[in-house]
């Protein structure tokens, strides 16, 4: 007992001398409760977009019973051949004509795969194609805030009417697609699509056979997921990009109609040229500086926070020093 009281008077004493109150050490009293303050408001900021994102995700899984009707506006013809069609979509909103690198692999591609025919879908193509079709959907993709949301959602449909393939712009077909689907029995499959990078599924190459139940499903789940999600990468990664379509096809019923091809063997068939025109520099250092932990194991939701948390602070930090300089006689 004696040396409990003992210990608490030492502790008491440590105490009385670290906060006597001077001018020197209530400033470093003030200036930890704001450190606290700060580190507080970062954790709560980065709880709310967490729980945005959450929300979404959610949303996300719900029926798609309220989309029927607009199904039914479809062809009830089901193929059981994949349509021999190369589609690739360029809207022009950035740039007029796609860069010379990108029209070489176009050119390369349609070497290599004789027997498909080849479509460039424009702005405006993919504007009749909604408006006959499928008109339900035009608002959403107007408000799209980013114009890669837009070519993401125009092939999600294009795949569903017409069928095909669809390759990103900057994507090449080195070997015959025909070789793809027969060496991998692809026709037993409603849809081929591609394993992501770090995790789930992508969508720079999608192939699916027409009017299939996969793709009406993706499509009816746009409505749900659109929205901000707290930065521009993040946005387009979740309402229409890959983190979209990898949570469509977590919650989706017939995951064995759908062939997942391995991210070795995609780089065996596609080769990319790396354009990654719509990132900017938070996308940037997601795929620096989070990626390489996600690869190792570490979730993505958990770097996620992490980073934000960095981040905040930095600003926040930069952000008190402007204010101190800016209070600085002159």
């Amino acid at each position: 007992m004696r040396n409990h009281y003992t210990w608490l008077s030492s502790v008491h004493r440590a105490m009385a001398n670290y906060l006597s109150f001077n001018h020197q050490s209530f400033a470093a009293v003030r200036t930890s409760a704001t450190c606290r303050s700060g580190a507080i408001f970062a954790l709560g900021l980065i709880g709310i977009v967490l729980l945005v994102i959450s929300s979404r995700s959610t949303m996300g899984h719900h029926n798609d019973q309220q989309n029927n009707g607009h199904w039914l506006e479809l062809e009830t013809l089901h193929h059981n051949t994949y349509p021999r069609i190369i589609h690739q979509v360029w809207l022009g909103f950035d740039r007029q004509d796609p860069p010379d690198s990108w029209r070489n692999g176009t050119n390369e591609t349609i070497r290599n795969n004789p027997d498909f025919t080849y479509h460039l879908w424009s702005k405006d193509d993919v504007i009749n194609l909604l408006t006959s079709h499928y008109p339900w959907f035009l608002p959403i993709y107007h408000s799209y805030p980013y114009n890669i949301e837009r070519a993401d959602a125009a092939r999600y449909f294009i795949i569903l009417h017409y069928g095909g393939i669809y390759l990103d712009m900057d994507e090449v077909s080195v070997v015959s697609i025909s070789d793809i689907i027969n060496d991998n029995k692809l026709q037993r499959y409603q849809c081929f699509l591609p394993q992501g990078t770090p995790n789930g599924i992508t969508n720079y190459v999608i192939m699916c056979k027409r009017n299939s139940p996969f793709m009406r499903y993706l499509t009816s789940q746009l409505a749900m997921s659109k929205g901000w999600y707290g930065i521009p990468y993040a946005t387009v990664m979740w309402s229409t990009g890959p983190r979209f379509i990898s949570r469509v096809y977590d919650s989706y019923g017939e995951k064995d109609s759908l062939f997942i091809m391995p991210g070795s063997e995609v780089s065996k068939n596609f080769r990319c040229l790396f354009g990654q025109s719509w990132f900017r520099i938070d996308g940037i250092i997601i795929h620096v500086i989070v990626y390489p932990f996600i690869r190792m194991g570490l979730s993505w939701s958990y770097m996620f926070v992490i980073v934000t948390f960095i981040v905040l602070l930095i600003v926040r930090c930069f952000w008190k020093r402007w204010k101190r300089t800016e209070k600085l006689p002159t």
